[in-house]
C-alpha cells in the first residue's frame, strides 16, 4: 500500500496546481490594460484559489471540511475554465495557447476528485 503524503505539498494534485498558478500568470499578462483590473484578475483568483483549497483541505485534518475544500477548488477550477473560455471567445488567449490549460486542468480535476472519493471512502 503507498505511504500517504505528509504534508500538502507532497500531494501531486497541490503540486501540478501550483504549476498551473504559474502558467495562468504566463498567459494573462498580456490581457489590455481595460482587462487587468477585471478578467485578468478573476483567472488569476480563481487559479490561486484552486492550490490553496486544497492545502487549506488537507491541513485542516477534519474528513467534512477536507471534503468541503476540495469541492471549493473544484468550483474554482470551473471557474477557471470559463474565465479561460471566455478569454478565448474576446480573442485575448489563442486557442493553442488555451488548450494545454484545458488539459492541465482535467487532469488537475481527476486528481481532485480522487481526494474526495477517498476521504468518503474513509469516512
Amino acid at each position: 500500500m503507498p505511504q500517504e503524503p505528509q504534508t500538502y505539498e507532497s500531494l501531486d494534485v497541490w503540486k501540478f496546481s501550483m504549476e498551473l498558478v504559474q502558467e495562468i500568470y504566463d498567459l494573462t499578462k498580456s490581457f489590455p490594460d481595460i482587462e487587468q483590473q477585471v478578467l485578468q484578475k478573476e483567472i488569476r483568483t480563481a487559479a490561486i484559489k484552486i492550490p490553496a483549497k486544497i492545502a487549506a483541505g488537507y491541513s485542516c485534518g477534519i474528513s467534512s471540511m477536507m471534503h468541503r475544500y476540495y469541492c471549493y477548488s473544484i468550483a474554482h477550477l470551473s471557474t477557471l475554465e470559463t474565465h479561460i473560455q471566455l478569454s478565448e471567445r474576446f480573442g485575448y488567449i489563442p486557442k493553442v495557447e488555451a488548450k494545454p490549460v484545458f488539459e492541465k486542468c482535467k487532469r488537475i480535476g481527476k486528481l481532485i476528485e480522487k481526494l474526495i472519493f477517498h476521504e468518503e471512502e474513509g469516512e
